[in-house]
C-alpha cells in the first residue's frame, strides 16, 4: 500500500511521531545509532537519515526562496533546538540564485528535512519540503507551468482522479518542444516512478520540479 509505515527502530524507551507528506503517512520512531546495508539510512536518537537518491544525482538545480527558513543543523524536536540562519545569509542566497543540490533526508520528530550544499560546499543547510522554502530552478519556467500543475493534482488526488491528472500532464508534455519537452519527458518518468513507489521513503523519489509544491 501506498501508506506505509517505516520500519520500527530498537531503543530502549520509544518515542513516536508522525506526520504526513504528499498523501504518505509515515511514522518515525527514535532509536539508537545504527546503520542499514540495504538503505544506508543511519539512525539516531530522534532522527533518521536517508540518502537522497535520485534527487541528489538530479545535482545542483535547486534554489532558496527569499522566506525561507534554513538550519545548520537537522532539528530534532517540536521546539527546534537549533536556531535557524538569519534573514540575511538567506536573502543573499536568493538573490544570488545560488544553486543546491539535496543529499540526503532528515526524519526528526517533526517533519522530513533535506540537506542542501552548493557546489563549493561552503553553504550548506536544513531545510523542509514544504512551505514554499525552495525550488527546482525549471520550475519557474512559464511553459512548464501547466504541466507541473497537472502533475502535484497527480499526487495529491484520489485514485480515480489521479489517472485524469497524470494523463493531462502527459498530454502537457506532448506539447512542448526541445529542451522543455525533454524535462517534462523526465518529470513525466519520476512523477510515474513515484505513484508506483510502495517503499518506506516516498520522499526520496518526489518528481524534482514538484518540490515544495
Amino acid at each position: 500500500m501506498k501508506h506505509k509505515f517505516l520500519k520500527s527502530l530498537l531503543c530502549s524507551v520509544a518515542v513516536f511521531s508522525s506526520f504526513t507528506i504528499l498523501g504518505h503517512s509515515i511514522e518515525v520512531k527514535a532509536a539508537s545509532v545504527e546503520q542499514s546495508a540495504e538503505t544506508n539510512q543511519v539512525k539516531e536518537p530522534d532522527i533518521t537519515y536517508v540518502p537522497a537518491g535520485r534527487l541528489a544525482k538530479d545535482g545542483y538545480v535547486f534554489v532558496l526562496s527569499p522566506k525561507a527558513i534554513v538550519y545548520p543543523e537537522c532539528p530534532n524536536s517540536s521546539k527546534y533546538d537549533v536556531q535557524p540562519y538569519n534573514k540575511d545569509w538567506v536573502e543573499k542566497m536568493a538573490e544570488k540564485k545560488t544553486k543546491f543540490k539535496i543529499t540526503e533526508f532528515g526524519l526528526g520528530k517533526v517533519e522530513i528535512m533535506g540537506h542542501l550544499v552548493d557546489q563549493s560546499g561552503k553553504q550548506q543547510g536544513w531545510i523542509s519540503l514544504v512551505n514554499g522554502n525552495f525550488y527546482h530552478v525549471d520550475a519557474k519556467k512559464k511553459a512548464l507551468k501547466k504541466l507541473i500543475k497537472a502533475e502535484t493534482k497527480a499526487m495529491y488526488q484520489k485514485s480515480d482522479v489521479k489517472k485524469v491528472s497524470l494523463k493531462q500532464a502527459e498530454a502537457e508534455a506532448k506539447k512542448l518542444h526541445g529542451h522543455n519537452r525533454k524535462i517534462a519527458l523526465k518529470s513525466i518518468k519520476e512523477l510515474k516512478a513515484w505513484l508506483n513507489y510502495d517503499g518506506d521513503y516516498p520522499y526520496t523519489y518526489l518528481p524534482a520540479l514538484t518540490i515544495d509544491k
